[in-house]
């Protein structure tokens, strides 16, 4: 009784946490079993998949949601008796596991998506377990080359994420600027470059042997294990990719313990911690009752929480006319919402259900533009029902070589991030108003994710706190409280700043209207901050009546400083809403202000302008980034880069523009002929002097795009004021201090208007009172007085009052007309210096964008080619020679480098090539001495070994002393002294020096002659027909190369073989080097004799090159490790571990397969009587010598000791090459710096 109690007790607490916790279709549950309890077959899975992975995590399943009206909740899970299908609740209450644990996945479940996976587990029902080996291998190991060429995937699907996003961008804000468009065009084209990279890179990786290919029936019953079931359903529900395929996931992919991230969900669609429903029952069924009750009950309790929530409504478009009281009322109506991170607020597309206010933390907003085309097509297809609508088709498809995508961006649907809201923010009440589906997705974000404990608990505090009013609430208070009617007065002022702000003066009347319609107006009292800096965007501002000030805050600077001040007609915001940034610059009202407002929503969707991909392109631009700040700055050397021209802009013939500054005609696609030097030169001093005019020398996200923003209206007369004061103030001395921080003299004022309007320096300065007029000055003060930038504005637009004032006027006096017309030349000057400005803008974005596009394909092309393999130093090391032989040659990967098209890259790649090759080759060889050196006694003794027993040593009836590894090395010794273990080792190490780099010389001219013979192996062009694989093509030109160098190179190796035997049995050193050698045996011998044995070894190179490839190509994905953190697409070092065991395993085999032919060529080297006390056997040809030595059964005699010094070999040239290559890029850094 006791035991059924427990159970119901346990049973009751799970449904109830359950249903709080939401968990619904598509969550994952994962499971900690007790592996004792299990039978021997299942405990044997369950403790591999443990220590496999490492983590306690050894079986997961599914919930699944029945259709029905009921909503029953399941759980699918493979188990060793078939996939089953069984009541959550029943199955997690009978769970005998150490721990359970659900993580519940953010995706909209509409009612398609409960079918699918109702359907797909009715389909899969009763599948047999996974039994087969190399199946669970697959999951379990992670095998080199399949990872490697699931990350390349990766990268192209992100890579294609996003070319949506800015496809998206494109076509959804048709109004953004000229030149900002063409920036963002230029940007999809450098990403489309680097996707293409991408794609060339994942074509040339092999597919592993452990991965799935397609089944022969698709419709069958598959075997599958449990992550492989959970995997396939996220497959087909397309919340997982087709590739990697299903059988790739572990248990643990699906857990917290998923430390590598492997599990990629598409879709928008995240997990949420675990949740634990076993070890911490209690504890998280207490704690998600108690937010339960709280998002019920829990109202508004103290004074600060109702204080915000009426300083949102307050600020709000229909609530910012209801008095204090009603306030207070309403925010008394509101609910408390606790979210932890990455909890999804509602997703686009649902009903609307609350009105939200955000107290603590922040929400994203994601919005899919093409929501609504799926919708419609849905509704298509529910009105026309086929008999096979329900059917489900389950296939496991193929591995996919490449995505399965088209040029275009569309085959991927991607969520744009358009905008974040913060504390004091509210949202959703659209859908309440107007009764339509929700419009966005909304996301909590609470910054870092906090850390989950080891035991489960999933309790941590609440990351985002919000306030939830209910939609009858909402629209009971909306339809008692009407919006409030503009004054004709007020119509009119909003309608001119609207028709002078850049983003809304080319709309036309209608959607002025609606944005007029969409503004409200918000009194602000003296000294209150209207926005603060580092705050996300919310409104856009226009003032009515007051002061603001725009203070910033730089690094640099001890205090904020006043930017400056701005008063009626004025706006400001717009930035932070149109690229999704943080606010640039603190506004505070200096006097009772009042300003109108209009939320983000409104904003963009009347502008339809701005993307947050030119926030990418300042922050790649940014070379100034402080350590304790997330913002990016940039300098005056950055700008300077930014608007420098190109070689030969200056020769081009700049058409005139007119006095309004309106940019010169050119095409629709390409940028204005940029202004001559002199004009050039001043346009962007200028710009210098609009941007860069504090204290601080460097200029946030926030100024970038109020120039950029002002740049861009073609009517540039609210530019003027800014830009003359700012000429000024640089051409009078800089920003000044204290009280004349904002101002200038009115002297300062007249030598500058004179200096940039280019007013004969030699004519007499004009008295103070010609001023008077313009600038409000009296006489006897002129001199002292500081001029502001509102007094220039003033003045500007008094000059323009007198362009049209009537002709019979009473004349001014000489020299005030004299001063109006220094002013006006310098208006036109300035005027024609902006229009500069502003073509050199459009072409500075232009050129910033192409050069990093281009930058992009060439260092794509040397990182993925050149570098990723060069600089890792088993190539030199250890590939090509690990285990010390004598055949070298140069591998395939390293030749393909040689057939780039050097005139795509250009020169700093190109003198990096070279440099790096040099060395590396200095590396290889000395790398390659230092490892013969060592091992010099081994192979030594496998010489004396391979040879017969010389006349001498026969006629004294002794054995051979070199016949085992032990007695050899202390015979060699006991009868010639210590110093003969290194007989022949520096005609060995001498050797290399001329190998490695005649080698590599030649496989590059094989190539190229070859390549003239056959078309070019890496050849893409549509109906080029191979006649040669790439591998066989890079096999036959580094085998020729190395027979080539072989032959060139011969003679020394006979040279080292008679040294290193002359001491045979203790006979008597007869040669005291290399050049005694060669002439001792040209002289007896002729040239003849240094090239015995030529035919075997020519026979052995090919049958070691053919052996050692194959080998390692089909060895390589077993062994070889390459590092997957690197996000840039190169492929990194490989281990050192598989590297060496790869290369050596593949030398060793090739060497055991053309042993022979080594034997062969060393009896033919040194046979004859060349030496006065020793005589070996004569042979009249190689077949004669390969007939002897099979009756002697040598053949293979000295292959232990060639084994033996192969792992020391490997491990001491590997080691000290990349020691030698870590010396040079040090002193190659130091040489640089």
């Amino acid at each position: 009784m006791a035991e059924d109690h427990e159970l119901a007790e346990r049973r009751r607490r799970l449904e109830k946490l359950l249903r709080d916790l939401r968990v619904d279709a598509g969550d994952s549950v994962v499971f900690d079993r007790d592996c004792t309890r299990m039978s021997a077959y299942g405990a044997a899975i369950c403790a591999g998949a443990k220590l496999w992975g490492r983590t306690p995590w050894d079986h997961n399943g599914v919930v699944i949601r029945s259709p029905a009206a009921d909503g029953e909740l399941f759980l699918l899970e493979a188990t060793l008796t078939g996939v089953k299908l069984r009541p959550l609740v029943e199955r997690l209450t009978r769970s005998q596991s150490h721990d359970v644990a659900v993580r519940r996945l953010q995706v909209h479940r509409s009612d398609a998506f409960v079918a699918r996976a109702w359907d797909f587990a009715h389909a899969v029902l009763d599948s047999p377990y996974e039994t087969r080996p190399q199946r669970m291998f697959n999951a379990g190991v992670k095998v080199p080359t399949r990872e490697e060429r699931e990350r390349l995937f990766d990268l192209v699907v992100t890579k294609k994420k996003e070319l949506a996003t800015l496809e998206s961008d494109l076509e959804h804000r048709l109004r953004m600027p000229a030149f900002e468009r063409n920036a963002l065009l230029a940007e999809r084209a450098r990403v489309l470059a680097h996707y293409h990279a991408l794609v060339a890179q994942l074509r040339q990786k092999e597919r592993s042997v452990f991965e799935n290919e397609r089944i022969a029936q698709p419709h069958a019953r598959t075997t599958m294990f449990c992550s492989q079931l959970v995997a396939g359903l996220y497959q087909h529900l397309g919340l997982l990719l087709p590739y990697p395929s299903a059988n790739s996931y572990l248990p643990q992919h699906f857990a917290d313990d998923d430390s590598e991230r492997y599990l990629k969900l598409q879709q928008g669609a995240t997990f949420l911690p675990a949740v634990s429903l076993r070890r911490r029952l209690d504890a998280n069924y207490a704690a998600q009752r108690a937010r339960a009750r709280e998002a019920a009950d829990r109202a508004p309790q103290s004074p600060d929480e109702v204080a915000g929530i009426v300083r949102c409504l307050r600020r709000h478009q229909l609530f910012h006319a209801l008095s204090e009281s009603e306030l207070v009322a309403i925010a008394a109506r509101f609910r408390r919402r606790a979210l932890a991170d990455g909890e999804v607020v509602f997703y686009q597309g649902m009903p609307g259900d609350f009105f939200y206010i955000i107290e603590q933390g922040e929400c994203d907003v994601f919005v899919d533009y093409d929501h609504l085309r799926r919708t419609q097509e849905g509704d298509e297809a529910q009105s026309n029902p086929s008999d096979d609508a329900r059917s489900v088709r389950l296939q496991r498809r193929k591995t996919l070589s490449l995505p399965d995508f088209h040029d275009g961006a569309s085959a991927v649907s991607e969520r744009v991030h358009v905008a974040t809201n913060g504390p004091g923010r509210a949202f959703g009440e659209s859908a309440l108003i107007y009764d339509t589906p929700r419009r966005a997705t909304l996301r909590a974000v609470a910054g870092p994710p906090s850390a989950v404990s080891t035991e489960g608990a999933s309790s941590p505090s609440p990351g985002v706190v919000l306030w939830a009013l209910d939609k009858q609430t909402f629209k009971a208070v909306v339809e008692a409280h009407p919006a409030s009617q503009h004054s004709m007065e007020e119509r009119q002022f909003l309608m001119k700043a609207i028709s002078d702000h850049p983003l809304f003066s080319e709309l036309d009347e209608r959607a002025k209207a609606m944005a007029v319609r969409k503004l409200f107006p918000l009194r602000v009292r003296a000294g209150t901050t209207v926005l603060r800096q580092g705050d996300s965007g919310d409104y856009f501002y226009i003032i009515e009546s007051g002061t603001c000030e725009i203070a910033r805050r730089k690094p640099g600077c001890a205090a904020p400083f006043v930017d400056r001040v701005i008063g009626r007609g004025a706006s400001f915001g717009e930035a932070a809403l149109l690229y999704n940034s943080r606010r640039g610059a603190t506004v505070s009202a200096r006097e009772d202000t009042r300003v109108w407002c209009m939320d983000r929503a409104s904003f963009l969707t009347i502008t339809r302008s701005g993307s947050a991909a030119l926030l990418k392109l300042f922050r790649r631009v940014s070379s100034h980034k402080p350590q304790d700040s997330t913002e990016t700055f940039v300098t005056q050397p950055d700008l300077e880069r930014m608007l420098a021209a190109p070689a030969n802009a200056h020769a081009l013939a700049r058409q005139p523009s007119d006095v309004a500054g309106n940019e010169p005609r050119s095409g629709p696609d390409e940028p204005a002929l940029l202004p001559a030097k002199a004009a050039y030169d001043r346009a962007v001093r200028l710009g210098v002097a609009l941007l860069f005019h504090d204290a601080s020398g460097v200029i946030n996200f926030s100024q970038f795009a109020h120039f950029h923003i002002t740049l861009g209206a073609r009517n540039i007369e609210q530019l003027l004021p800014e830009a003359a004061f700012r000429i000024v103030k640089a051409l009078s001395g800089g920003a000044g201090s204290g009280s004349r921080e904002g101002a200038v003299t009115l002297a300062e004022l007249q030598a500058a208007i004179r200096d940039w309007a280019g007013v004969d320096q030699r004519d007499p300065l004009l008295p103070a009172s010609a001023y008077d007029q313009l600038f409000d000055v009296k006489t006897s003060r002129a001199g002292e007085h500081l001029v502001t930038q509102d007094d220039v504005a003033r003045a500007i637009a008094a000059l323009a009052d007198l362009e049209l004032a009537d002709d019979a006027a009473e004349p001014f006096p000489a020299a005030t007309q004299q001063a109006h017309d220094e002013l006006r030349a310098f208006v036109a000057a300035l005027t024609r210096d902006i229009g500069a400005l502003r073509t050199i803008w459009h072409a500075a974005e232009l050129q910033q964008a192409g050069a990093g596009a281009a930058d992009d394909v060439n260092r794509g092309k040397s990182e993925l080619t050149f570098d990723a393999d060069l600089q890792s130093g088993w190539l030199s090391a250890v590939r090509h020679n690990p285990t010390g032989g004598d055949w070298e040659y140069p591998q395939a990967s390293l030749a393909d480098v040689a057939a780039d098209d050097e005139a795509s890259v250009d020169a700093a790649v190109r003198a990096r090539r070279r440099w790096q090759q040099l060395a590396s080759f200095a590396a290889a060889i000395g790398a390659g001495a230092l490892a013969r050196t060592v091992c010099a006694p081994l192979e030594r003794l496998k010489i004396l070994i391979q040879l017969p027993a010389p006349t001498s040593v026969l006629q004294m009836g002794v054995a051979s002393p070199y016949r085992s590894l032990a007695r050899g090395l202390v015979n060699m010794v006991k009868l010639s002294g210590a110093r003969s273990l290194f007989s022949g080792n520096l005609t060995h190490c001498l050797w290399l020096i001329p190998s490695l780099p005649t080698q590599f010389l030649l496989c590059d001219v094989y190539r190229t002659q070859l390549s003239r013979l056959l078309p070019p192996p890496t050849s893409d062009a549509p109906g080029t027909r191979r006649t040669m694989h790439a591998d066989a093509f890079n096999l036959l030109a580094g085998g020729l190369a190395g027979l080539t160098a072989n032959t060139l190179l011969y003679p020394l190796d006979v040279v080292r073989g008679r040294l290193s035997v002359q001491q045979f049995y203790g006979a008597e050193k007869q040669f005291a080097g290399i050049r005694d050698v060669v002439r001792a045996t040209y002289r007896t011998e002729g040239a003849r004799a240094l090239y015995r044995g030529f035919a075997p070894a020519s026979a052995g190179v090919f049958a070691y090159i053919g052996c050692n490839y194959s080998i390692y190509e089909f060895l390589r994905p077993s062994f070889v490790r390459y590092d997957t953190d690197s996000a840039s697409g190169q492929l990194a070092h490989p281990s050192v571990p598989g590297q060496i065991l790869c290369a050596t395993t593949a030398s060793l085999a090739a060497q055991a397969l053309s042993y022979p032919f080594d034997v062969v060529r060393r009896r033919m080297q040194l046979q004859g009587a060349w030496h006065a006390q020793l005589a070996f056997p004569n042979y009249s040809s190689s077949w004669a010598c390969v007939r002897a030595t099979a009756r002697e059964r040598a053949l293979y005699r000295g292959l232990l000791v060639n084994a033996v010094k192969a792992l020391p070999s490997a491990v001491i040239s590997f080691v000290s090459y990349e020691k030698l290559r870590a010396m040079q890029a040090r002193a190659g850094a130091a040489y640089e710096a």
